[in-house]
């Protein structure tokens, strides 16, 4: 057919085929096949090509294509986009390109430098975050929004550059005297709106360096001093800071606050960070139910059902009183499908599975996600047949195609493979209609336990996706995760691929933290994969970049120091440990009542096994500041295992069982010691 076309002088019908060609071969996994046909195609029809190449992750020849984007904008008579300077910087940086490379990162950097706000400077910050300059990108970012820069910092834990960059030092004094200028005119200009944020975050940390009363008494500063404002969002940005510092009766007073300004939702979902949606439903039912509860009140009431309580019983009863009053409403009532199934859900939260039965059975003939909950606990059950007919019945309800997949499944496990295998092949090809129909199905997969199977359906979405598509983009993220324990290098690969789709101009990680984090786990799984194949000092050049990135993330020298140790290369290990341990110990100097940063000082050199007497003074203080912590008693006897003092290593693991006897690790550390212990010398 395609020689015909040619034969025809057809060239818009070959193209048209050509490009067909190259998607049937994607999708089919020939890649090479449709790297062949794609190099058919004219040369203003190469982003297929350019896609190909990208899966293939030839960065050498991408390169080199990107040369010519640059060339082609400059003889346009524009100047380089930051979109193609960001990609030809990325591409020269992976093909080993380093002259190259830098030359882009300094245009980049040039043009930065002329730019005071708005799309271009993102762009310019999202080109060096994505190459590895994370402290010039945040330096960027805190031009444009200074309390999205001191978060990226603190959660690198560089305190002392973070307060340092908003001006506010790290003694009480200074911290205080900045504070006073927040507060003394709330002008709701811009800047104070940064600075308000900014002092929310740092009334959060203060909190988790030990500082628990200067960090109450700003919280309140802070929260008087908006009293007047008809709006509650930076009431709400106090409470959700409050909640993450452990703060949780001063977190629901001041939601509270914030639901009485403006009646927002976001005031209660808030609140509840593991269950925001059923948190919602059941305030909607109390406010059916109890009109007269104030909003103090009936969030006490939603409270008791998710956070935990000494008395179950009271709970239980709590939901089966409601349950009893939902149930005699009319059964037209517009919420009352959606009430039981969230009654329901709790029920099922709090291990009352035969209740959480009843409820979802009293529905799920008219309402698909109950048949799920339903066929969900029937599965558990293994009860197949049962569990099948529920997924069928929510199929037809609904038409998710995880539900048909999830009838096959059912019945291929009770015996019925025919069917039950052309049910979950339609289901796979159901959302070729269209991406949207495709949602959940991997997702949901995953979450019953078909791993092979979820991994399965992301590739196939890999295969059918282009990189300006927001299912790839997912779809790289879990194979990434699905692959990392096996094959490192591979899921560096995916997440370089992801890391690199947000260099497009229209693409973005939603959160700034994600650019720190992302390229960290691409120069962490890459340093992985090294050291299985001996690549020592590539290896450590990967880790020197995660350092690079994020300083602060102790579990990159806990993991790999010891393999260093174990290869030979006890001087890029003593690098390693000693510039993560240097800024932890800062931390604690400048934060002497910071319990947890002593812990975390003890834990990493005790699993490092360098500076073990200043382990042990770091621990001690730990426990001075909150005795009995199971956390810290534990780390205080891997730091005695480490030193040879084994009987105290296994005292320490028997108080961590007593604290807490249902922690397995503690089980486990208790046994690793006392096997030490018979172990002939």
């Amino acid at each position: 057919r395609l020689e015909a076309l040619r034969d025809a002088n057809q060239p818009e019908q070959l193209v048209l085929i050509q490009t067909k060609l190259v998607h049937m071969l994607r999708v089919k996994g020939d890649e090479d096949g449709a790297l062949v046909v794609a190099r058919q195609l004219p040369t203003d029809k190469d982003s297929l090509l350019r896609g190909l190449l990208f899966d293939r992750r030839d960065w050498s020849e991408l390169a080199s294509r990107q040369r010519e984007v640059l060339a082609a904008e400059l003889n346009n008579g524009t100047t380089n986009s930051i979109e193609a300077l960001g990609f030809a910087a990325a591409y020269n940086r992976l093909a080993g390109n380093k002259d190259e490379f830098e030359k882009h990162i300094n245009t980049i950097r040039t043009r930065s430098e002329k730019l005071f706000g708005g799309d271009s400077l993102t762009h310019c910050r999202e080109a060096l975050f994505l190459n590895g300059f994370t402290d010039e990108a945040i330096q960027l970012l805190g031009r444009d929004d200074p309390a999205q820069a001191f978060q990226v910092q603190i959660m690198r834990n560089q305190y002392v550059d973070a307060f340092e960059a908003a001006g506010i030092g790290t003694t009480r004094q200074s911290r205080d005297a900045w504070l006073a200028e927040v507060l003394v005119n709330p002008d709701r200009s811009k800047n104070w709106h940064n600075n308000f944020q900014i002092a929310v975050q740092l009334a959060q940390v203060l909190a988790t360096v030990g500082e628990k009363h200067e960090s109450v008494e700003m919280f309140e500063q802070l929260a008087n001093s908006i009293k007047s404002n008809s709006e509650g969002v930076q009431l709400r940005q106090i409470a959700e800071a409050e909640l993450r510092a452990k703060m949780v009766e001063e977190a629901f007073e001041h939601a509270a606050q914030a639901y009485d300004k403006d009646r927002n939702a976001a005031s209660i979902t808030l609140l509840f960070v593991n269950h925001p949606t059923a948190a919602k439903t059941w305030w909607d039912i109390y406010v059916a139910l109890e009109p007269n509860d104030t909003t103090p009140q009936r969030l006490a009431r939603v409270r008791e059902l998710f956070y935990q309580q000494k008395n179950r019983d009271q709970v239980i009863a709590q939901i089966s009183a409601v349950l009893a009053r939902v149930q005699a409403l009319d059964a037209k009532h517009a919420s009352r499908t959606k009430w039981l199934q969230a009654i329901g859900e709790t029920y099922a939260l709090h291990q009352e599975t035969e209740q959480a039965r009843q409820c979802y059975e009293s529905i799920a003939k008219e309402y698909g996600p109950a048949a799920i909950r339903l066929a969900d606990m029937l599965a558990k059950q293994e009860e197949w047949v049962a569990a099948s007919n529920w997924y069928h019945s929510a199929w037809q309800q609904d038409h998710q195609p995880y539900a048909l997949y999830l009838y096959g499944e059912m019945l291929t496990k009770a015996g019925t493979e025919d069917v039950g295998q052309e049910s979950k092949q339609l289901a796979r090809l159901i959302p070729l209609a269209g991406a949207s129909r495709y949602e959940g199905l991997a997702s949901h997969l995953a979450q019953r336990d078909l791993v092979d199977a979820a991994q399965q359906e992301c590739e196939f979405l890999r295969r059918c996706s282009t990189w300006s598509e927001l299912p790839m983009f997912h779809a790289i993220a879990t194979l990434s995760q699905s692959v990392a324990p096996d094959d490192p290098l591979r899921a560096a690969a995916y997440s370089e691929q992801r890391m690199l789709n947000c260099l497009q101009e229209l693409w973005h990680f939603t959160d700034e933290s994600s650019y720190v984090r992302i390229p960290l786990e691409v120069h962490r799984d890459r340093a992985k994969g090294l050291l299985k194949q001996h690549q020592l000092s590539a290896a450590v050049d990967e880790l020197r970049m995660c350092q690079r990135i994020w300083l602060g993330d102790l579990n990159i020298p806990e993991a790999f120091v010891p393999q260093l140790d174990e290869a030979g290369q006890s001087a890029a290990a003593d690098e390693l440990f000693n510039r993560s341990y240097e800024l932890i110990d800062e931390t604690c100097t400048i934060f002497p009542n910071s319990a947890l940063h002593h812990n975390n000082a003890a834990w990493l050199a005790a699993k490092c096994r360098r500076r073990l007497d200043d382990a042990l003074a770091h621990v001690n203080r730990a426990l001075e500041l909150v005795p009995n912590e199971a956390q810290y008693i534990d780390t205080q006897g891997e730091v005695y295992f480490q030193q040879g003092k084994t009987d105290l290593a296994i005292e320490c693991a028997k108080r961590c069982i007593e604290l807490q006897p249902k922690t397995a690790f503690y089980q486990e550390q208790l046994a690793r010691f006392q096997a030490s212990q018979q172990q002939p010398e």
